[in-house]
């Protein structure tokens, strides 16, 4: 079975952009089929040289066996602000929700299914353009204890991660 995916995307200048990305197929060995539809909306705001926002939000169905006609469904809203106070500093904060009631992309235990929310705050800095580095902090909420904390599931979770991002695309194509 093919699948395919689109992507139709509206700039204007550097303020703002905005994106509507889509996938219809499947991701299952043809036995056992479940077609996919899924939906990726989002708008990148400049508001001034320093500060953008980022408002997005996902959104999925896929059917619950081959050939059904009935279908689960997930979602996740999110905004980003991130602000660039010097040339290669910035902090970012990112609120978001995911909802997987059904368990068709987060498989639970429980069943609510998975549904989440997390707010995120970053430091991030860029020694040169195409290595960013970056600590973040995050703190996430479940509605049922489904997430990990020493081996036991819990409903709330706060981890720390340090991670060193560089882009090669630019580079190897000089």
């Amino acid at each position: 079975m093919l699948s395919f995916g689109s992507q139709i995307t509206y700039t204007k200048k550097d303020k703002i952009q905005l994106n509507w990305s889509t996938f219809i197929g499947t991701d299952s060995p043809d036995s056992t089929r479940k077609m996919r539809y899924f939906n990726n909306l989002y708008g990148k705001f400049q508001l001034h040289k320093k500060l953008r926002f980022i408002v997005g939000f996902d959104y999925g169905i896929q059917q619950t066996g081959k050939n059904s006609s009935n279908y689960a469904s997930w979602l996740s809203p999110v905004i980003i602000m991130h602000y660039s106070w010097k040339e290669n500093w910035a902090l970012a904060l990112r609120g978001e929700y995911y909802e997987d009631i059904s368990g068709v992309i987060i498989e639970t235990p429980v069943p609510g299914g998975f549904r989440t929310s997390s707010v995120s705050l970053n430091l991030e800095y860029s020694p040169v353009n195409n290595v960013m580095c970056r600590i973040e902090g995050r703190y996430l909420y479940s509605m049922d204890e489904i997430l990990p904390a020493q081996g036991l599931p819990v409903n709330t979770n706060l981890f720390f991660t340090a991670s060193v991002n560089m882009s090669f695309g630019a580079w190897l194509m000089k």
